[in-house]
């Protein structure tokens, strides 16, 4: 087998023999939502790929949909296919799919992957290797309610929750499946994670856990799962970080009960090595606690993922004036706070790209409604120049100049 050259970028970008960088995830993986629609990944919700109430796994892998796309990405490369993530911006180096070349050469999961891998390589648009990675998503449900999650429009709405026949569909492709990655809402509220997580027990143990949780309900099945299962990769949500911040706006959640859970996670990891994250967005109050976080990463060995704080569809005028909006005096100290954290050179690769992006996000921050004019501007911009077709050639001709500054 050629072996594939690896992005500088992020494990998932890679190089194939035609000399484009592709996303991984056209190839290994796909999100599946309460609604029963399949995307290609989380940053990508909106491009349905399949439905898996009307589908079967391996029919949505390799639907007119997923193969039409992964065309235009073996063509184009990623950049002209996908919208910026944080795969392009340098982060998620923990999501490293090579981790089945520690599995025996004769393993159904370890001979999947390499199938899958030679099809990267080749720019294949059908597939004849089974989906690596299954991101299961049966509900929105959640015991905390957050101020600024964007689920809440679908909550509010009451959509759909997956059907569970749907877990038999999961169990097909156990056998040759390299992660689960349960999601939600909240995953650990559901039935469904729990009997998927005993059949990677029962059909394949080699099948590893990712998984995001907010961490203040772990009861004691949850625990003997964790202690029972391969975990790739945990993350938790903080976004607050006092008792004070994180009570006020993870509403619901217990500063104490989540420290608890932390501990527990150390102690499970102690046994069996993963990575731990610890996802935080920053608002214009949280960031103040910058140093915080970043101690708390440090005391657990954590990689931080930290973003600023957007403003999503549900989030009103109101909500950027009091969670967003800030002072230029303020918007100064953040970035001090950013580049204080930038000067420790011990910090794993995803926590110094996670800070690099809230640098450079803050030049553009809509910290004032100066900023969301000239944000809509520049938007407005863009939007002409893709529509009229010029969009590539004025970005390469703006690279170019900025590289001979």
């Amino acid at each position: 087998m050629t072996s594939k050259e690896k992005s500088t970028a992020s494990p998932m970008l890679v190089k194939n023999k035609h000399g484009k960088t592709v996303c991984a995830h056209l190839w290994t993986s796909f999100d599946i939502y309460p609604d029963g629609n399949v995307a290609p990944c989380c940053y990508l919700p909106g491009a349905i790929m399949g439905n898996i109430n009307k589908q079967s796994i391996d029919e949505i892998r390799n639907s007119k949909e997923f193969k039409d796309f992964r065309k235009k990405m073996t063509t184009c490369g990623v950049k002209k296919t996908c919208q910026l993530c944080p795969v392009q911006l340098g982060m998620n180096h923990w999501e490293d799919y090579d981790i089945y070349k520690k599995l025996p050469k004769d393993s159904l999961v370890r001979k999947n992957a390499e199938l899958n891998e030679q099809e990267i390589w080749n720019g294949d648009i059908e597939l004849k290797s089974k989906v690596r990675k299954l991101k299961y998503t049966p509900s929105y449900k959640c015991n905390l309610n957050c101020y600024h999650c964007n689920q809440d429009q679908y909550r509010e709405k009451k959509c759909d929750r997956l059907d569970k026949t749907t877990v038999e569909k999961v169990k097909e492709v156990m056998p040759t499946l390299q992660i689960f990655n349960p999601f939600g809402g909240e995953p650990f509220l559901f039935p469904e994670t729990y009997e998927i997580m005993q059949s990677m027990l029962n059909i394949n143990p080699e099948c590893v856990l990712y998984t995001t949780t907010n961490a203040n309900i772990f009861a004691q099945r949850t625990i003997e799962y964790l202690n029972k299962v391969k975990i790739a990769k945990i993350a938790v949500s903080l976004d607050g970080f006092s008792k004070e911040t994180y009570e006020k706006y993870r509403v619901n959640g217990n500063w104490e009960l989540l420290h608890k859970n932390i501990e527990i996670l150390a102690d499970i990891r102690k046994k069996k090595p993963f990575t731990l994250i610890f996802n935080a967005s920053f608002n214009n109050e949280t960031y103040k606690e910058i140093p915080v976080f970043m101690n708390i990463c440090r005391k657990y060995d954590a990689i931080g993922k930290l973003v600023l704080l957007q403003r999503k569809s549900n989030h009103d005028n109101e909500f950027w004036g009091k969670h967003i909006r800030m002072k230029r005096k303020d918007w100064i100290e953040f970035k001090q706070l950013v580049d204080n954290e930038l000067s420790d050179d011990s910090l794993h690769i995803d926590t110094i790209n996670a800070l690099k992006n809230i640098k450079k996000m803050l030049k553009r921050y809509p910290y004032s409604r100066y900023t969301i004019y000239r944000n809509n501007v520049k938007q407005f911009i863009i939007d002409t120049l893709k529509r009229v077709g010029l969009f590539h050639y004025v970005f390469n001709l703006r690279e170019k100049i900025l590289k001979r500054r």
